[in-house]
């Protein structure tokens, strides 16, 4: 039940009835604190095990290192993309927004963007379309979402968006996006060979007018 009958407010407040009964058949409940004016915070206990990625995903070709840029402005999800790319020596820079991201995007060479759709100051095919003008030839784009409707597909894919992939995302599902782009023999191989976190590392004890100019 809502404190207010606002129109304007998103949702119908499904999700936290679905993540209640959820909750309950893993055993636990769905408790929160909340204060007038200021909000709600909800939160869960839950007994989990480590698990691993099912073994018929284990063949699946890990791509050498490669440049990327995280447009994600969910901090949660940046921590969890991220961790599987940096698992495997991928270089991560991260933007929250269009404008960050079309700001790292034009100063940097990057092999990949894989890019959210929903974002604070626009979706993910405005700042592809964006990207275009300011490049003509932008890196692979791949467009992450939970939508799985044909409309946003063919949308995406006309903008020249490489692919879609689907959240929930897993390391496999991950690798295999990876591998589809840049493994294939039809695709140019990345630009960055030498894992771009490592070079960094070193440049710092370069000459600046030297590290500029590579």
């Amino acid at each position: 039940t809502r404190a207010g009958n606002s129109q304007n407010r998103e949702g119908a407040g499904l999700g936290l009835s679905l993540s209640q009964n959820i909750l309950a058949v893993l055993g636990s409940r769905l408790c929160f604190s909340s204060e007038l004016g200021k909000g709600s915070h909800f939160y869960f206990e839950i007994d989990v095990s480590a698990a691993t990625e099912p073994s018929q995903k284990a063949d699946i070709a890990v791509v050498q290192s490669l440049f990327i840029l995280l447009v994600e402005d969910v901090e949660l999800n940046q921590q969890i993309i991220g961790g599987m790319l940096e698992q495997d020596q991928h270089a991560v820079l991260y933007a929250d927004s269009v404008q960050q991201a079309l700001k790292l995007a034009t100063a940097n060479n990057f092999d990949l963007i894989l890019l959210d759709m929903n974002l604070p100051d626009g979706n993910g095919i405005q700042f592809y379309q964006q990207l275009c003008k300011h490049s003509a030839s932008p890196p692979a784009t791949v467009m992450l979402t939970a939508d799985i409707s044909e409309e946003l597909k063919m949308a995406a894919l006309g903008s020249g968006i490489r692919a879609l992939l689907h959240k929930p995302i897993t390391l496999a599902s991950l690798r295999q996006c990876l591998s589809s782009q840049f493994l294939d023999k039809n695709q140019q191989p990345p630009r960055h060979a030498a894992n771009f976190a490592t070079f960094m590392q070193i440049a710092k004890h370069l000459p600046a007018q030297s590290v500029h100019n590579k």
